[in-house]
């Protein structure tokens, strides 16, 4: 049995004024100790305002230090870095799975999906020890994202892959994906028989990596800048002197043997962007056979290395050919990739696995809601609307983050 034993008076911190809370005291007759119930106990600050700084990490991008100074000065009191990263941490404890929001809100996704994975580095273990997967649609709208111990492996990818397809039952037309070999396994496994595109432009910083482009351009830039500060420094008057000319001879021999030295390399990665660049089946086979043709003439190990790798995925690198509304790179899901990367910087580190699960589950969901801005081309339309209302779902009067909470459904 219990009785009323008067009330505390305590004041709470809003996002826009300080009010005052009167919380019930009970009293055991038991053992005589006193109690109150009410939710967050010892809490000073009011649920808008812990919200506040929870959106202002996802949605500006700023450090906890940066929203702490902010908020104190917006309510006048203190407002620790802590107390925000704490907030944070309760939200993505309390966040819905990507499961949970596709069966309440039901998209109607385009069918492409997009997979891409990302190490992520957790307090006191070595780099990539986790990775976050992800898989998206070409309508931008994020379909499951999950967190996987060590490096990705093909039984985890294909598990993952499971999920989307029985529990989420995603409409599956095809995939776009790197060519890496595990996810490629992974796909046969789950959906034997679907188109699978490999990434072009993860292919042609392949060929840059292998032909040594970007150290071959340095040498050229070098050598031009060296042919500017030249000609810059030398008086009209004293262009026509032997000297002058010497020195310009000089830099046009270096260029040229810049670029005759690695010509077979130079020759195979134009070759290889042109068949890359190919629009119908039958400009890619007349292509093709001109890249054979410049092939026998690779002799260092790169170059070799190069040729079997367009050899061996030549059918995945030209599977949009047949499927003209299948989108032929990656780039979607890279920036995807890029914009976490970037919130995952302002964090002070992820204490553990637990947590860096809730957080993807959190930005994920931020990022359904958010609206494109900077759509281009044929892409146009997209501006003012989000993923998810891309993917046919009515977003009115619905707040990401109060959606986001499982309290609050």
């Amino acid at each position: 049995m219990t009785q009323k034993f008067g009330t505390i008076r305590r004041w709470e911190v809003a996002l826009r004024r300080t009010r005052r809370r009167d919380t019930q005291r009970y009293r055991c007759h038991q053992c005589g100790r006193t109690f109150s119930e009410r939710p967050g106990r010892g809490q000073r600050y009011a649920s808008d305002l812990l919200a506040e700084s929870v959106k202002r990490h996802l949605e500006d991008r700023s450090s906890f230090r940066i929203i702490a100074k902010r908020l104190s000065e917006l309510t006048h009191r203190r407002f620790g870095r802590m107390t925000g990263h704490r907030a944070l941490t309760r939200a993505a404890q309390a966040c819905k799975t990507p499961i949970e929001v596709a069966h309440e809100l039901k998209p109607s996704w385009a069918g492409y999906l997009h997979l891409d994975g990302k190490g992520i580095k957790l307090k006191g273990l070595p780099a990539y020890a986790w990775t976050a997967f992800l898989a998206q649609d070409s309508t931008g709208d994020v379909v499951h994202v999950a967190l996987f111990e060590g490096s990705e492996q093909r039984e985890t990818i294909r598990d993952f892959l499971l999920v989307v397809r029985d529990e989420l039952h995603y409409p599956i037309r095809g995939v776009i994906s790197d060519l890496r070999e595990e996810i490629f396994w992974a796909v046969q496994q789950v959906w034997p028989g679907v188109p699978h595109q490999g990434c072009l432009t993860h292919t042609l910083r392949l060929i840059d990596d292998y032909t040594r482009y970007a150290a071959i351009r340095r040498q050229r830039w070098q050598q031009l800048q060296r042919w500017r500060r030249w000609r810059d420094d030398t008086p009209i008057l004293h262009r026509h002197q032997v000297w002058y000319h010497m020195g310009v001879r000089q830099i046009r021999q270096r260029l040229a043997a810049i670029k005759q030295a690695p010509g077979v390399a130079l020759r195979l990665r134009r070759r290889a962007r042109i068949w890359l660049s190919s629009r119908t089946a039958e400009d890619a086979e007349v292509r093709w056979s001109r890249f054979q043709h410049t092939s026998t003439s690779a002799r260092s190990s790169d170059e070799r290395a190069l040729v079997h790798s367009l050899r061996t995925h030549r059918a995945a690198l030209m599977t949009y050919l047949d499927h003209p509304e299948m989108p032929w790179t990656n780039n979607r899901i890279e920036n995807l990739i890029k914009q976490l990367n970037r919130r995952l910087k302002t964090l002070e580190g992820v204490g553990s696995p637990q947590q860096a699960r809730g957080y993807l589950y959190l930005w994920s969901c931020y990022h359904r809601f958010k609206p494109y801005t900077d759509c281009r081309g044929r892409h146009r339309h997209k501006n003012g609307k989000a993923p998810l209302a891309c993917a046919g779902v009515d977003l009115t009067g619905l707040d990401w983050f109060t959606f986001s909470q499982k309290t609050n459904s």
